[in-house]
Order: structure tokens, then sequence, then C-alpha cells
């Protein structure tokens, strides 16, 4: 026992010794430092120290001093250097273990946190991918493998595992992400396009074209791997070209003077001119865009197409002030007009899938019944039809080509849209969820409060919504044409991944109703409002036998509701 006594007494003595040496060289003890309030002073000598010392016993104490501070202080620098050095340069130190015992186990908070560390990371670097895993290796013992059910964390562990080399994460990540690779989503073509045997600079082209967080993550791994030759050639030199112009930040002054440094044959090509074009019109030099947009136009050098598409985009430009000021008048009649509308409002809206076939979407509300009813119909014959009012509710079964009728009120559509402006870029993003209840006075409340954004209910809202579109995305407005019933805009915008220009429209009738809306593939029309009588206007719906049941089945609505949107989606 003396023994031991006096063995842990010069443990201690050396530790209390050590710390001396320490604090003689400069170490920063953080109650120093507050006794002043003196928190911006303890960061900087912090940050400063572990800079120089990165090796010291105490180093993983700062460490975690500084993310304490950093907190505190509020500064977001600090508490990332902290943090990066616990995970990474000190895993197994006890500071380290406090820290990552403080997440839950499968914490999705920390999941977060170790994807915005891989995003920050130095992916070019293999010693990087070699820290990430083993802080992940040091924490999947720690926890558990909870964290990798994070699917956009399984894939950077994964491609960060690969470039380690560490086959124990491979082993986990691998098998999953091939089931991945067969999902139709964002994602799975994501997966698949990665695990193919395509070379890394199709790769970027390809999933560059997806976007979200996790494509840009995997863009950014793999622009990280390219060797020299790759990095600097023509094909990726095009590239970051036009990432500098179509990025949600756009850059267009990089774009311009990455276009100056390509060889002249490949800058007088069409697709570079009409591109340059763009760059100069997001550099507020639209003069510039017109001049350079009419040299396309008349040179014999390019397309047909080309030329048609440089000469409608210059006439746009020059044009934009007078057709924008025209298209915020007629929406904003047609806006007014809608608060004016009867009861009841029927809508045909048309789809032409990739394989060429041809829907029908019948959609119909009654705010004083009330109802609502939807058809799917592909070529005449019926997909899809749900109908119901407080009382009752009516599906089509495609299966056992029946309507199933319910004694009871079946699920409502609720939509749910806003608008929201981003103070720091000033960019909009558009968010819609749809949610069911069965509640007509919620379903016509949420789809009146749309038109209460003040985006799309005030001139001035609809002026700047507009102008954003116009200035900061490659559309533009086309020469407003006389049709059947009224007016019709057309919309007309430039895809860089598919290199075409393609049309929408937005039409009018004579007193200034929405007459139709067409976009890409659908084509939103015959919209008609008046009373009840306008549901005459649907096909009819009883020439299939009829199934009665009591209470309103949910699961068979999700089933048949999910069955009718794959179609729309091929």
């Amino acid at each position: 026992m003396y023994r031991t006594n006096l063995l842990t007494f010069l443990c201690f003595f050396l530790f209390n010794y050590l710390c001396n040496a320490e604090s003689e060289k400069g170490f920063p003890y953080y109650e120093e430092y507050l006794q002043k309030s003196d928190f911006r002073g303890f960061i900087n000598d912090a940050k400063e120290y572990l800079n120089k010392n990165q090796e010291s016993s105490l180093a993983p104490r700062l460490a975690y001093d500084l993310m304490i501070v950093g907190k505190a202080a509020n500064d977001v620098d600090a508490i990332k250097k902290a943090t990066s050095l616990l995970l990474f340069t000190y895993p197994k130190s006890l500071p380290s273990v406090n820290f990552i015992s403080s997440f839950e186990r499968g914490s999705p908070r920390f999941a977060e946190l170790l994807k915005a560390k891989v995003d920050e990371g130095d992916l070019k670097e293999k010693d990087f991918a070699v820290s990430f895993c083993r802080a992940l290796l040091f924490i999947s013992r720690a926890q558990g493998p909870d964290l990798l059910k994070d699917k956009s964390l399984r894939l950077r562990a994964h491609l960060l595992a690969q470039k380690a080399g560490v086959d124990e994460i491979l082993l986990t990540t691998q098998k999953i992400l091939n089931e991945s690779a067969k999902e139709n989503s964002s994602y799975g073509r994501i997966v698949k396009i990665l695990i193919s045997e395509q070379n890394n600079l199709q790769k970027i082209k390809e999933i560059s074209s997806i976007g979200g967080k996790d494509a840009n993550f995997c863009v950014q791994f793999l622009l990280a791997q390219l060797n020299e030759k790759e990095s600097k050639s023509e094909e990726m030199a095009v590239f970051r070209i036009n990432q500098a112009i179509f990025s949600k930040s756009p850059n267009p002054s990089l774009a311009l003077k990455l276009i100056s440094k390509l060889p002249k044959q490949k800058q007088n090509t069409g697709k570079i001119q009409f591109i340059k074009s763009i760059a100069l019109h997001f550099d507020e030099r639209s003069d510039d865009a017109i001049n350079n947009l009419k040299k396309i136009a008349s040179s014999n050098q390019h397309s047909k197409q080309r030329k048609e598409w440089a000469k409608s985009f210059s006439d746009g430009l020059q044009s934009k002030t007078n057709r924008k000021s025209v298209l915020v008048d007629s929406l904003g009649k047609a806006f007014d007009l809608i608060d004016q509308e009867k009861d009841a409002l029927c809508v045909e809206v048309g789809y032409k899938t990739k394989q060429d076939e041809n829907y029908k979407i019948f959609i119909f509300f009654d705010k004083i019944t009330p109802l609502m009813e939807i058809q799917v119909r592909k070529s005449e014959k019926l997909q899809f039809a749900y109908r119901s009012t407080k009382e009752s509710s009516m599906i089509f079964d495609p299966e056992e080509q029946n309507m199933v009728q319910f004694e009871s009120s079946g699920a409502l559509p609720i939509p749910k849209f806003s608008i929201i402006r981003e103070i720091e870029t000033g960019s909009f993003s558009y968010n819609f969820n749809l949610n069911f209840g069965n509640s007509f006075d919620e379903l016509f409340r949420e789809g009146a409060s749309v038109m209460d954004n003040a985006y799309l209910s005030t001139p001035k809202g609809r002026s700047v919504l507009l102008n954003h579109i116009l200035e900061k995305n490659v559309v533009w407005l086309g020469v407003p044409q006389k049709v059947k019933l009224g007016t019709s805009f057309p919309v007309l915008s430039y895809s860089e991944q598919k290199d075409t220009v393609s049309e929408s429209s937005i039409s009018f009738d004579v007193e200034g109703r929405l007459l139709s809306l067409s976009i890409g593939n659908f084509n939103i029309g015959n919209i008609q409002t008046g009373s009840k009588d306008l549901l005459k206007k649907l096909p009819a719906l009883n020439d299939f036998p009829v199934v009665k049941k009591e209470k309103f089945d949910f699961t068979l609505f999700m089933k048949i509701l999910g069955d009718a949107s794959k179609l729309v989606k091929n």
C-alpha cells in the first residue's frame, strides 16, 4: 500500500511538473482570460499555441477548452477548429471521448457534424481520409454503427474509406450502396454513377447534373482525385466554366476569365459563345451580351438552331423591361380575379411521358357541397379516380376494375406552398409539401393562403420575383402571341446540361383570367369556374361495378395513389 501511494504521489507530482513546464512555455489557461472576460484573447492564444504545439500532451485539453469558449463567444471558426482537432487529431484522448459521449447513439446532430467536417475537409489529401476513417471507427466502437444509417454520411464514409484503403468501413458500406444504386431517386442515381466503370471526368459531368448536397460533395471529391493532366484538360476547363455560371451563386467574372484561356478554336464554337453571352448578362453587361448574341445569330459558322436561340435570347434581353411589365400586370389581374371566382373550379392537365404516352388529369373542387374529385386517364382509359364529400368517398380500384364506395369522408390532399427569399444571397427558395387531412375547411384555407404570399399577392412582390427569375437564370420572355381566347406569353429557358432551349407559356383570356400554363411535359388548361354543375364536364364514372364499405380504407387509398403516381413519373 505504501509503495502504491508513493507511486501515485510521484505520478501526480510529475504531471504537475509537466503542466507547469507547459505553462512556462505560454500555455493559455482559459480561467485566467475569463476572469477578465477576454474571450477573444483566449481564442487567439489557444489557436496560436495549438498551431505551434500540436503534439503537446495538453493539446487535447486546450482543444476542448477552445470549443467551450468558442461556443460561449459564438465564434464559429474556433468551434470548427476545436472539434476537428478533437475528432481527427486526438480521437482517443479523454477530452475527445468526453466530446463524443455528449452525443446520443446514432444522433442525427452528430451525423450532420461529421458530414460538415467531410465537406470542409481537404479531399485531395489521403491523410484527411485516414484521419476521418480512424475517427469514424473509434466512434463506431464506442457507440455502435448507428451513425452509418444516415445514407449521406455512409456515402461520404465509403468514398473516404476507398481513398484511405480502410476495408473495415468498405465491408459495411459497399453492400448497402449496391442496393441503393437500384433506387429510383436522386441518391440512387448518384450511387449508380459512382460505382460504374466510367472515368472520373464522366462521373463528374453526370453527377453535377443531378444537384443537391450529396451530388455537390461527390463532384468535389471526384475533382480532388483528378491527376494534373485531367485537371488541366479542355473538357475540365469547360466544366469549370459551367460551374462558375450555373451554380447557385454564379461567378460570371471567373467564367469569362476561364473562357478567355481556352484555345481560340474552342472559344469560337457556338456553345462557348452562347455561354459567354450568359456570363456577360449575369455580370450586368447586358449590352455586351446582346451584341455577342447578335454576332452568333448572324454568323455562318454556327448551326441554324444555335442562331435561332441567340436571336431569341438577344431579343428577350432587349425587350425585357416592357415584356416583364406587361406580364406582371397580367398576373396581377388574374390573381385579383381568382379572389372573385365562383364556388367551383375545374382544371384539366395534360401530360406526356418519356414514352410518348398521353395522360389527362381532371381536378374538380366545389366549396359549397363541399366535394373534391380527381381522375387520371390514359388515352381515355381510366387509371385513377377519387371523390370525397363530407359524408362519403369513392376510389377506383384498377386491379379489381371496380369502384369502392365508403360511407365516410376520405383523405383530402392539403397543399402547403411558400416562397422565401434568402437574406444573405437574395435568391429565392420554393417549398411545397403535400399532407393529408379530412377537413374541407383546412383544404380550402390552405389553398387560398398560397395567394397570400407577398411575392404573389402584391404588384411589387411579383415584380421582384419575376425580375430575379429573369436576371439570375437563363430565362427570357418571348414575343406575346394572340391565341384563340386571349394572349399567350412564351417563357424560354436554356439548359446547360442538355444544351437546348425549351419553351413554356402562360396564357390569359380576354377578361384577364388565367387560361393555361404549359411547363415541360405538363399543360394546365381548360381552367373553368362556376357552379357545381361543372362536375358534369368530367368523364362519367358509372361504367364500373360498385363495392360498398363502411369505413374509409386509408391503406388502400395510399396504395392506389402510389401506383398512379408511378404512371405519371415514367
